[in-house]
């Protein structure tokens, strides 16, 4: 016979396990956080601030563990162009670097790009920040940025934001300046993608030869 109190118990448990569930996320973001946060060589813990001004500690070296779905291969699929889920992106960005960097508050701030304005409604200039380059040696300057720009906007990539189509052309000012012309009145709309990999550099060497992961 079944004690009286024993659906209590059971109701109990599945709040804790809810309130588990909820916090699984937030656990997730302050790894992720942590992960892109740490530069020195040391085994020492850093501390960072909590949205509640509380520190909390990290180790810069530490590992991140990333659940994905793998029932998707191309989840792993290292050039944009072939990514076909929106979570590609977000181990892109971990593993590799974008114009701009979106923060928590939504806020856009300089990346591999160290400036970039809205010219006007079909017009964005785009300053890159010196001396980068991919790892296989290629300069990452305004030439790259263009044919990446350039092959994205033709790709079919059902991950790209529509205004990635919109790019018309690219003027080259100089090794680290660009120009984006675009086709359509919608800068503030493209605006963002500079922070999205439907932008993020990929080498033109490494797609040469047919590299599976041309943005490294």
């Amino acid at each position: 016979m079944k004690h009286p109190a024993e659906p209590i118990a059971r109701s109990v448990r599945r709040r804790r396990l809810r309130r588990l569930a909820g916090a699984m996320p937030v656990a997730l973001l302050v790894g992720l956080l942590a992960a892109c946060s740490g530069s020195g060589k040391g085994a020492s813990p850093s501390s960072s601030q909590a949205p509640n001004g509380s520190a909390t500690a990290y180790d810069p070296n530490g590992v991140l563990s990333y659940a994905a779905d793998m029932s998707d291969p191309s989840f792993f699929a290292f050039d944009p162009v072939k990514a076909t889920i929106g979570d590609t992106g977000a181990v892109l960005q971990l593993l590799d670097d974008s114009l701009l960097r979106q923060q928590p508050d939504g806020s856009l701030t300089p990346a591999l790009a160290t400036a970039a304005s809205i010219v006007n409604p079909q017009t964005i200039s785009v300053t890159l920040r010196p001396n980068v380059k991919f790892q296989d040696g290629t300069p990452l300057n305004s030439a790259a940025v263009k044919f990446t720009l350039l092959r994205n906007s033709a790709a079919n990539s059902i991950t790209f934001p529509a205004p990635i189509h919109d790019v018309s052309s690219v003027d080259l000012n100089g090794e680290l300046g660009l120009t984006i012309h675009l086709s359509k009145p919608d800068a503030g709309a493209f605006y963002p993608l500079l922070a999205n990999m439907s932008t993020m550099p990929v080498s033109p060497t490494a797609v040469g030869r047919r590299d599976p992961n041309p943005v490294k």
